[in-house]
Formats: structure tokens, sequence, C-alpha cells
């Protein structure tokens, strides 16, 4: 979701941008399928309870009142209800665990623009001469919603520095040079004191939502620090089980290829059953070693490429290091270990005696495959099914596998999907 918001921002978005899309809201920049985080739930339910302490502050101050036009003030109690409503459906249905396909930018910054006048000025409106109260539920949704958007759009929240740029604003210029030029022309008592109760609240408003976002934020950083200390302590457990796993089977193999040597005189054939046995823990190795995560290509070449040295066979190219040096995730590196391995094996089974492993990039992020043997032709088609080399045809299909000719044995190169270099994504650092 901030991926795509930091795209249509830009590189570096303005502050106007970045407070357009705080109005606009979260849901613009969503896609409509993922499903909410539980701090997102947890920063609705927070939103909910502003909104419904924002109405009991207007009732309060409504069952209160002693004067006014009773018929203007239910008006405007409407207004304000229908207003918290509107702004209570984003975090309701975040909080159901239910998403919509996002609405457009424009109709979404108009209506919930709307929607916060209404609420602010109805609020304004009915509570009176206590105003700077209405500040703390209103700055507490304000500071909530704001945090959805922020993250959303994948900006850093730096609350500490609101209240200086409110300081510079335009918007408190505006109510100052208002007080002062109420105070120039002698206004009366009451307007100064509804001025002043503006004012106050504005900056109460401004501290208030600041230390939403500063406590919600610290929070949900705590959350996922305890969260990521889970997940590593369940990734050491299954560490500690796979080790336990290899473990005996490193036992048993050594204690099967212990048998075996003391059936055996012959010296050639024992230096053969240790070359097995270390070309077996070896993949092993391997394969804790693509479980583990993103894994190079040379380290799923390596075992290979000394099997082949171990068994005599001249291995007259191999794949630069620029080409092997990149990484790729665990589902790719697993079909790209099982084709070197068919392949390899493939050439081995026919006695080959010299042997090439070629790597090319292709695009569309793919790469391709070669390994070209000494071995004489064959036909891959005829090859039998059940074979490594047949199965591996009919999972990737035929146009991913193919066969050449060569002055003295033959080619096959298998061109297999891979995932681009893993890459962490970015996240915008501005603050806001």
């Amino acid at each position: 979701m901030g991926s795509s918001a930091a795209g249509a921002l830009g590189d570096e978005p303005s502050r106007l941008d970045l407070w357009l899309a705080l109005l606009a809201g979260d849901r613009v920049w969503g896609d409509g399928d993922e499903d909410p985080s539980t701090r997102e739930q947890a920063v609705c339910a927070f939103m909910l309870v502003a909104l419904l302490g924002t109405l009991l502050v207007q009732w309060v101050a409504l069952a209160s009142r002693t004067t006014g036009d009773r018929e203007q003030l239910a008006i405007m109690s409407a207004a304000s209800v229908v207003a918290a409503g509107l702004l209570a459906i984003r975090p309701v249905r975040l909080l159901l665990g239910r998403q919509t396909k996002p609405p457009g930018f424009l109709f979404s910054l108009v209506w919930r623009g709307l929607a916060y006048l209404t609420l602010i000025a109805t609020t304004v409106a009915l509570i009176g001469q206590f105003r700077f109260l209405a500040a703390i539920p209103l700055g507490l949704l304000g500071g909530s919603d704001a945090l959805l958007t922020l993250w959303a759009i994948g900006v850093q929240p730096a609350p500490r520095q609101w209240a200086r740029r409110f300081l510079f604003s335009t918007v408190h210029f505006g109510v100052l040079g208002a007080m002062l030029a109420a105070l120039f022309f002698d206004a009366e008592p009451s307007t100064l004191s509804t001025m002043l109760s503006i004012y106050v609240a504005m900056w109460l408003g401004v501290i208030v939502a600041g230390i939403a976002v500063l406590g919600m934020n610290k929070l949900s950083a705590l959350v996922d620090v305890d969260r990521a200390r889970k997940e590593e302590q369940v990734r050491e457990r299954e560490r500690l089980m796979r080790a336990h796993w290899l473990h005996d089977d490193v036992l048993s193999e050594v204690h099967l290829s212990t048998l075996r040597l003391k059936s055996v005189g012959d010296l050639d054939a024992a230096r053969a059953e240790l070359e097995e046995l270390d070309h077996r823990l070896r993949l092993r190795q391997l394969d804790e070693v693509m479980r583990g995560g993103e894994p190079h290509l040379y380290e799923i070449l390596q075992p290979h490429l000394r099997r082949i040295q171990s068994l005599g066979i001249q291995l007259y190219r191999v794949p630069p290091l620029e080409l092997t040096n990149r990484r790729t995730d665990s589902e790719s590196a697993q079909l790209f270990h099982r084709a070197v391995s068919v392949l390899t094996s493939n050439a081995i089974n026919a006695d080959a005696t010299r042997l090439a492993i070629d790597l090319f990039e292709v695009d569309g992020g793919q790469i391709s495959l070669t390994v070209t043997d000494d071995a004489g032709g064959f036909d891959l088609d005829a090859v039998p099914a059940g074979r490594g080399l047949s199965n591996l045809v009919a999972d990737l299909g035929a146009d991913r596998v193919r066969r050449r000719d060569t002055q003295n044995g033959s080619a096959v190169t298998v061109t297999l999907p891979l995932s681009p270099e893993p890459a962490r994504r970015a996240v915008s650092k501005e603050n806001t």
C-alpha cells in the first residue's frame, strides 16, 4: 500500500501534497484487497472512541444550555451526527476486516473535508464558551486519522515538528491577526473571549493530535519489535529442530557408508563411497541454506561443481561470478537447484569426460542454464517417463527445455523464471 502511494506522490512530495494526502485519507492509497493489520484496527478503534467522545461533549453542552434557538441547535446536532457517522464508516470497515474499491482522490478529498469542517464547526457552535474542550476529542480523532494515512503513504510521522509548523502557518497568523484587529478596534469582551477560546482550542488540538500520533506510533513500534522477537524465537526453534534432524541424517549416512566400506576391499570403491557421502552431506547443507532465505546462485552450483571435479570429469567452463553472485528467493532457488542437479546428473550418467556449465540472463526476469557434455547425443522426447529430465520437461514445459547437438555430444538448455534480487521496499524518510 505504501509503495503505490509513494509513486502517486512522487519521490519528493511537497508539503501541500502531503497535507492534501492527509485530508484525502488512507483509503485512497490502498489497493482495496489487503487485510487490515492489527495496529490499523487498534487506531480505528481509537478513532471511533474519539468520535463518540466528540458527540458526548456536544450532547452534554447541549443539555446544559438554557438559551438559544432549540430548532437551530437540533439541526446543528443532527449535522454533527451525520458528519461523525460518515467519518466512522472507514474505521468500522477496517475493524470488521472489510475492504472496498478505493474512491477517487478528489471525491475523497471533498467529502472528508466537508465532514471534518461540519463536525468541527458544529462542535464549536454547540459547546459555547468552553470551546477549547472540543479540541481534546477532535485532536485525538485528527491525530489517529493522520497516522493511518501516514502509514499508508510511507511517510515517517514527526509530531514534534507540528507545533513549530503550525506556529508559522497561515492559519495561525490569520487567527492571531483577527485577535489583534479586535483589540485595535475595541471589540466587545465577549468577542475577544470567543476568539481567545478558539485560539486556545487550535493550539490544544495540535498538541493533542501530536501526542496521539506520538503515543500510538511508539506503541506500534514496540508491538512490531515484540512480534519480530517472537518470530525470531520461532525461527531459532526451527533451526534447532532442523539441526537435530540434520545431525541424525549425517550419523545415519556415516553409519551406512561405514558398513559399505567394510564390505568392499577396493580402495577406489572406498574413495568413491566417501566422495558420494561428501556430496550428499553438501546437498543437505545446501538445503538448509535455501530454507534459510535467499541464497546466491554460486552456493547452489558449488556442490554440483565439486561433485563433477571429484569424479574426474574435466569442467572446462563455468559461469562468471557476476552472474552467480546474485541472490534469489527460496522457491526459485529450489527450482534452479533441481535443474542443475538433473542436467549434471544426466551428463555424468552418460559417462561424459568433459563438461561445461553456462548461465545467460534472459529478458523478463528469466535465466538460461546450459550444460554441454561430450557423451554423445540423445533424443529428448525418448527419455523414459519418471526420469529426472523427463519430469523436468513435464513440469516446466517443452518450450523451456531444449536440446541441441554439439561436435562430440549435446547441450541441454533450461530457461527458468528467476525472481529479481530481493530489495527492501523504499520508505520515504520525509517527515510531516
